[in-house]
């Protein structure tokens, strides 16, 4: 049997992580085919004059607008579990659940 170099371990240590983290893929896959989907129902909809301007930029100006603090919200907890940690009881963004609720 070969005795195994630093290198080797090194190697085989990063594969491992690159495994691990695969997995993490799938979750940042699936929040983009969410948000595709909002193109897609926001087109045909827009097309079918069922939404009109001033529902678009509700969706840039509310919804996205949501979507990208929750995505920053995510950064700064992982972020957190590198330094002191995330508290049981810290949560992240609560919102209403439509702006007619605010």
């Amino acid at each position: 049997m070969k005795d195994l170099t630093k290198e080797d371990i090194v190697n085989i240590v990063k594969e491992a992580n690159k495994e691990t983290l695969e997995r993490y893929q799938s979750f940042v896959s699936g929040a983009k085919n969410f948000l595709d989907q909002i193109i897609e129902k926001a087109k045909g909809e827009y097309e079918n004059d069922i939404i009109n301007d001033a529902d678009i930029d509700y969706l840039i100006g509310d919804q996205l607008e949501r979507a990208m603090q929750a995505v920053e919200y995510v950064k700064a907890s992982l972020i957190a579990l590198k330094g002191p940690g995330i508290k049981p009881s810290e949560k992240g963004p609560i919102y209403p659940t439509s702006r007619y609720e605010e």
